[in-house]
């Protein structure tokens, strides 16, 4: 019964994300091309803005939809600080439905294939260190953000370490992309052609921050020996 419940839910989430993405417009809206509507959207509920910015990045986060677009839009339509507030209460909420389900999924089958050989000293590694594996990984850009909710769910990370670690890490990160969002209402009634504009630190300090993260991700990707392959952490 529990393997039907397993497989069920498995299928559900296949459909779930085939459906979202094929016949709703999570795809335009989560797009660049999208982010306007979006933003109008999300403004034009009025005080429950915060509630329904958060419940869509936790569902997102979920159906592995692409959360950038929401994370500038939380920049543009919160500023920075109420922002990045909504998008950390968001992804983090997302991010422990995922690694819950991941968990309910299949530990037990991830505990075999991770048996012997080098998968087994990562696994090992994840299990005994956990806290300090976790929040390297968030604050280290180069493993896409939804995938690495389901695959430290299927690892033998404690939950605990799992659920602060990502909310410690993926702090930073998310302070800089909301903060490139907010740009617009920076420079919202300026000419983009004053020079000045160039002064404001809410318009150089996202991309300061940005390339500081990267410089950091360089220097934890070497310590930690962590693979080349990109992928993204973005919000």
């Amino acid at each position: 019964m529990a393997k039907a419940k397993r497989i069920g839910l498995l299928l559900f989430l296949l459909a779930a994300i085939v459906l979202l993405y094929r016949y709703t417009p999570a795809r335009y809206y989560l797009s660049s091309e999208g982010l306007s509507d979006l933003k109008s959207w999300i403004a034009g509920t009025g005080a429950l803005a915060p509630l329904i910015f958060v419940a869509l990045y936790l569902a997102a986060t979920v159906f592995c939809l692409p959360g950038s677009i929401l994370t500038l839009v939380a920049g543009a339509l919160f500023g920075t600080w109420l922002g990045t507030l909504y998008v950390i209460v968001g992804s983090n909420l997302g991010a422990n439905a995922a690694f819950t389900i991941a968990r309910f999924l299949g530990q037990d089958v991830a505990d075999k294939f991770l048996r012997g050989g080098k998968l087994a000293k990562l696994s090992a590694g994840v299990a005994n260190n956990g806290f300090t594996v976790v929040l390297s990984l968030r604050l280290v850009p180069i493993f896409p953000f939804n995938g690495l909710n389901y695959g430290l769910g299927l690892s033998p990370v404690a939950w605990r370490d799992y659920a602060l670690g990502s909310l410690i890490g993926m702090i930073p990160g998310t302070f800089a992309y909301v903060s490139l969002g907010n740009i617009v209402n920076a420079v919202s009634g300026v000419r983009l052609t004053d020079p000045q504009i160039l002064k404001r630190p809410e318009v150089w300090g996202p991309f300061a921050l940005i390339l500081g993260l990267t410089i950091l991700a360089k220097v934890l990707k070497k310590r930690l020996a962590l693979p080349s392959k990109a992928g993204s952490n973005e919000k």
